[in-house]
């Protein structure tokens, strides 16, 4: 239920009152009402997705359900409608989803086209209101997805290190074979090696007798290390076959970081400091430190004993200096000089290994002893739900908090000064389970046979009570596909731990697990150790609010500016939209006295196609339309970068093998259709353009090229066209591919065969002229590059094919020369419907060998008034471990994760 903000006099709870009832003047309470006020102009939004399972490979669906929640009263949000989705690669967004919400809910899938690369990729997802926050707290989750359906060469890359004179030296061995494990010996290679955006390497080399190829390189800042090495080997018919490796780091050092609690190191004082020392890879590195004096007396010593983090207590005496001796797990060692502690100042420290509170010390330099009152507060995402206003008359304060009445997550501590200055924070995790949904199986599994009906139901409740929610459930044979357990994410993870933290956590799944004295402590470790960054106490004193610089969307708008042909802006046109989308439709508007237009409250596909046309007097041929774009959030750097694998293929072979023989079983039935074979692409290499083109595959890369010669006795590019080339056919000027093999679909309907036209570039700029072919004068023509292939139309993000026109200024025709004055072509960026889950039609099993590692996937299943849910599907005809995940939310905000296995024989 809605969580509100509670003010505490002096130490208690109170449970749902708001500042009405504060009259006095008093500085701090001013300060937390404002705090009130922020909270309700300044909600913000969390989003999780549920993935059908771990990991994939081409030819599969990326199924995912989406949870989006308002922080401060954590329940589903109605704050936005539109979600945005994207799967990144290395370096670029290879598709973006727009999904309708419905009170936060929403749900989709990324086809994996079979010429996408294997590779480390990303899920982002996020709200427009989202983006005025940092990007760090978008849903960002790194996926392994490899390729051996149509994939001919496997890598596997090793990294060593040395010091060099230049700076660190990496040593690179990158081992070529087949499927088969037989080597590529004697392959010519071509590479190149990039450091933060910056080439530093260009060379060339020949695998040897065991198919390796070994080069070294210089990185001569070795703090920031992250890169790619793109290689191309070359195989036979001269045929080149690009990998790209992810670099990951460039030396073999070791991070450690030294972080007082509270923040402070003060002298003459009991610290306890924390300390986390992260690996070349991004993922923690056990240790072990003994902390010295100036003297060389060794005062304390530690392991670390979570993931590279530990703590130790140490009492800093004046004018002295200490160093921590770190010895490594090779044997090596390194001293690190310890912060400075300060003269004066205060250390907050807290204590929750006891679940039912937390138990908080603070302690003053004798300099800061009465004072005045401090203040401690305690917030859950920036809603106080405890207050303290201790006196400073002594150097210790000891206090606690009953975690009964705290919401499940982070809770942030802050001590103030007498003077209303934050002075120490503190983050603790509180693990009860105030806010999570019990899930009761009526008839759990835990044996079934192949191909045998599984019906099940499970129910919802809260305190016994039985609640109406919205749940998805994934069904996966972890015989073929292996989750990791402690470092997979979901909904208790996300919506409790990583979203409100920066930076990358590594196995967050353990602290869920189990909930006792041990993983309460190693999570108390990581409190004191990751990064906070939601709220800034600085900031908001000084009134330096978020700016609000995108809205939150509740539908989907098309907007843009009538202008003359010369820019200038015509006010109070009339602006006609026309659509087709299952039947025809038209609306028009008015721009304003600035030319702007704007169609809001819209609801259409992905796949929708408009017509724009603006009328206004006296302006007839001189009229233009600019439509609106929407500007993408930047890419920004991985913060996952423990879970990047640098042998992709190889660390989920065993996957990909089994996975094989579901792909050519589908596309055997027909189901999946294979449209490109690697091994036979006819690369048109004969023709040589005589310049440079916008091509992003590279000049004369294309299924066919049409140079100005070829085109000398043709009326148009139209008739050029119309039955010369196999697979393309021409309808109302424009063109299309015939064969609907050009990509990987999972589609059963005659609604998905829709055809699409190719899309057209002219000189790179892409053109919604539905007339370019036929009116376009061949004489401006200086060649013509057609797409037909996946490996050729997917850098421009469709399977439609592509023309990219050439003209001889290389520049793109003015509006006038090209287009029809007040009328464009527009096809935005609709909605994404999700597609209906392919299940087998059983008991027909002698007609398909079913071998899913997906077995059943439901994201849209709603508990009745009973908190009653039902399901069933059909087992594989594949022996194996299945695994069932249950994750949902009711209408308050609780969660619900269930997962269970049972037996197939």
């Amino acid at each position: 239920m809605k969580k509100k903000i509670i003010l505490i006099a002096s130490v208690f709870f109170i449970g749902a009152l708001t500042f009405s009832f504060i009259n006095d003047d008093d500085p701090f309470n001013l300060i937390l009402k404002k705090l009130e006020e922020y909270n309700k102009n300044s909600q913000q939004e969390k989003v999780y997705l549920q993935l059908d399972k771990p990991y994939y490979a081409v030819g599969d669906l990326i199924s995912f359900k989406a949870y989006l929640i308002n922080t401060v009263t954590a329940e589903p949000s109605n704050i936005s409608k539109v979600l945005y989705a994207e799967l990144i690669s290395e370096d670029s967004v290879v598709r973006k989803l727009s999904i309708p919400l419905s009170a936060g809910i929403g749900w989709g899938e990324f086809s994996l086209n079979e010429s996408l690369p294997e590779g480390n990729y990303r899920i982002r997802a996020y709200t427009n209101w989202m983006r005025n926050a940092s990007a760090s707290f978008f849903y960002d989750k790194t996926l392994k997805i490899g390729n051996s359906w149509t994939n001919s060469v496997y890598t596997k890359a090793t990294f060593t290190y040395n010091k060099d004179a230049g700076g660190q030296k990496v040593n690179v061995k990158i081992r070529y074979a087949d499927k088969n494990k037989i080597a590529y010996i004697s392959n010519e290679v071509n590479y190149k090696v990039e450091i933060n955006g910056k080439q530093i390497l260009v060379d060339r080399g020949k695998t040897n007798s065991s198919g390796e190829l070994s080069f070294s390189f210089i990185n001569k800042n070795p703090l920031l290390a992250q890169g790619k090495i793109t290689t191309s080997l070359i195989v036979k018919d001269n045929e080149e076959v690009t990998k790209v490796i992810p670099i990951k780091a460039t030396s073999k050092n070791i991070n450690i970081q030294f972080l007082p609690e509270g923040g402070n190191f003060i002298e003459n004082m009991p610290n306890k400091v924390a300390v986390k020392a992260i690996n070349e890879n991004g993922t923690g590195e056990d240790i072990s430190i003994s902390i010295k004096d100036r003297q060389g007396n060794e005062l304390t010593t530690l392991k670390t004993q979570h993931l590279g983090m530990g703590s130790f207590i140490l009492t800093p005496q004046t004018d002295n200096q200490y160093t921590a001796h770190v010895i490594f797990a090779d044997g090596s060692d390194k001293n690190i000089e310890l912060p400075k502690a300060q003269k004066s100042g205060y250390i907050l420290s807290a204590n929750n290994i006891d679940s039912s509170k937390i138990a908080i010390k603070i302690l003053l330099s004798e300099d800061l002893v009465n004072k005045g009152n401090l203040k401690l507060i305690a917030q859950h995402n920036n809603q106080v739900y405890y207050s303290i206003k201790p006196s400073s008359q002594k150097q210790l304060i000891s206090t606690s908090i009953s975690t009964e009445k705290l919401p499940p997550g982070i809770i942030h501590l802050t001590l103030f000064s007498a003077d209303n200055i934050p002075v120490a924070e503190r983050l603790v995790f509180v693990s009860n389970r105030n806010n999570q949904l019990d899930i009761d199986l009526e008839n759990p599994i835990t044996k079934s046979t192949k191909t045998a009906k599984v019906s099940t139901q499970f129910k919802a409740s809260k305190n016994g009570v039985p609640v109406k929610g919205s749940f998805s459930v994934a069904v996966n044979n972890i015989s073929k596909v292996t989750p990791d357990e402690l470092n997979e994410s979901n909904i208790l993870t996300s919506f409790l731990l990583t979203s409100d933290l920066t930076g990358y956590i590594e196995k967050p799944n353990y602290y869920f697990l189990k909930n006792n004295a041990e993983t309460r402590d190693n999570l108390d470790l990581l409190m004191l150790t990751q990064g906070w960054g939601r709220f800034v106490w600085k900031e908001f004193l000084e009134n330096k609010a978020i700016p609000i610089t995108y809205q939150p969307e509740k539908s989907l708008s098309i907007s843009g500016t009538v202008t003359t042909l010369t820019g200038k802006p015509i006010p109070n046109a009339k602006v006609f939209l026309f659509a087709s989308s299952g039947k025809i439709f038209a609306i028009d508007t008015l721009a304003d006295d600035k030319g702007h237009f704007n169609f809001d409250n819209m609801f259409f596909a992905d796949s929708t196609k408009f017509m724009v046309k603006a009328e206004a007097k006296d302006y007839k041929r001189n009229i233009s339309i600019k439509m609106d774009q929407q500007t993408a959030p930047m890419l920004t750097s991985n913060k996952n970068e423990g879970d990047i694998e640098i042998n992709v293929n190889e660390s989920i072979m065993d996957y990909l093998n089994k996975n094989d023989s579901y792909l050519n079983e589908m596309t055997r039935l027909g189901i999946i259709k294979k449209s490109i074979n690697l091994k036979t692409i006819d690369i048109v290499a004969s023709k040589k353009l005589a310049v440079e083109t916008a091509n992003l595959n590279g000049t004369g890369i294309a299924d066919a090229i049409i140079t100005d010669e070829d085109l000398k006795n043709s009326f148009s590019i139209k008739q050029y066209l119309d039955g010369r080339y196999a697979g393309i056919k021409i309808m109302d000027d424009q063109a299309y591919l015939t064969r609907s093999s050009t990509m990987v679909t999972t589609s059963y309907t005659a609604e998905d065969q829709t055809e699409t036209p190719m899309q057209i570039y002219i000189d790179g700029a892409e053109t919604k002229d539905e007339t370019v072919l036929a009116n376009m004068p061949v004489s401006d023509v200086q060649s013509i590059e057609v797409l037909k292939s996946v490996a050729y139309t997917f850098v421009y993000g469709t399977n439609s094919g592509v023309i990219l026109i050439t003209t001889k200024t290389g520049k793109q025709k003015k509006p006038e020369d090209i287009y029809v004055p007040g009328i464009l072509a527009y096809k935005p960026n609709g909605y994404y419907f999700s597609k209906e889950f392919y299940m087998p039609k059983y008991p027909a099993t002698n007609q398909i060998n079913d071998y899913r590692s997906t077995i059943f996937w439901k994201p849209n299943m709603v508990s009745d008034k009973d908190g009653k849910a039902n399901f069933e599907y059909f087992n594989a005809n594949e022996n194996g471990k299945y695994r069932v995940i249950i994750e949902g939310i009711d209408t308050y905000g609780n969660l619900a994760h269930k997962v269970y296995t049972y037996d197939v024989n």
